[in-house]
């Protein structure tokens, strides 16, 4: 999941990566549900930070079985949501590594 702040791109120390994934798709999608303690793929891109900032990042990709989409969420007005497979997410995304990694998505990795 991308991350909103210099903090997370750091990592945040006493929250698993797991539970920062999970926290990411409320923060992004407005999202919540059970988090796989284990990454399904990872994969690298530039994240820029500022006007003449980047920084290259390692994203790891966990699971999360959804229960619940909130009505309200931190990044609402700035994301648009879609539910889709993931085989349709990856011919929607612009990195290609994430798109290997949610082609790489069966349903035997929905084991959390």
């Amino acid at each position: 999941m991308e991350s909103g702040s210099t903090l997370e791109l750091l990592g945040v120390y006493g929250i698993s990566d797991a539970d920062m994934a999970a926290r990411e798709a409320f923060e992004e999608a407005g999202i919540s549900g059970q988090v796989s303690c284990r990454s399904m793929g990872s994969f690298l891109y530039t994240k820029r930070l500022h006007l003449f900032s980047w920084a290259r990042c390692n994203v790891e990709v966990y699971l999360l079985h959804t229960l619940l989409q909130h009505l309200r969420w931190p990044e609402k007005e700035s994301r648009r949501t879609l539910w889709v497979e993931p085989g349709k997410a990856a011919s929607m995304v612009r990195e290609s590594q994430l798109a290997r990694v949610l082609r790489g998505f069966n349903s035997s990795a929905m084991s959390l």
